[in-house]
């Protein structure tokens, strides 16, 4: 009779606590913001001379991630959450193995300056970015 009493408190207490233990987890119902790409391709005055330097990207007045350009004047952006950024543009004078230094005015290194926007969706983005060099 003593193992019954003992079975049947065993069960009492499984079937009290598990209703409460289903709905824990570290992620609840929230499901992880999808992540996707933003690429990018530059010119200088109508051409694609930019060959080093950086693509930064800000939401909200914050740095996000910066990318390095690629020698073909573009970047590529990975995992980034759908949404509204700012994009600079700042590279070097001295250039590269790909290609000759360009300046860049000052304006393109500032996210409230620089006129580049971009909305990314669940797909992803595509986005010229048409820079000046005067």
């Amino acid at each position: 009779m003593y193992f019954n009493i003992l079975r049947a408190m065993t069960v009492a207490l499984a079937v009290g606590f598990f209703p409460a233990l289903v709905g824990c987890g570290a992620g609840g119902d929230k499901a992880a913001a999808p992540k996707t790409a933003l690429r990018v391709k530059l010119t200088v005055d109508g051409k694609p001379t930019l060959t080093a330097g950086l693509v930064t990207l800000y939401q909200g007045g914050s740095k996000v991630t910066e990318v390095n350009l690629n020698p073909d004047s573009t970047a590529e952006v990975l995992n980034v959450s759908a949404g509204a950024y700012q994009i600079t543009v700042t590279n070097t004078e001295q250039g590269s193995p790909y290609g000759k230094g360009v300046k860049l005015p000052t304006r393109y290194a500032d996210p409230n300056q620089s006129g580049f926007t971009v909305n990314v969706d669940a797909e992803g983005a595509t986005r010229t970015l048409e820079l000046k060099s005067n």
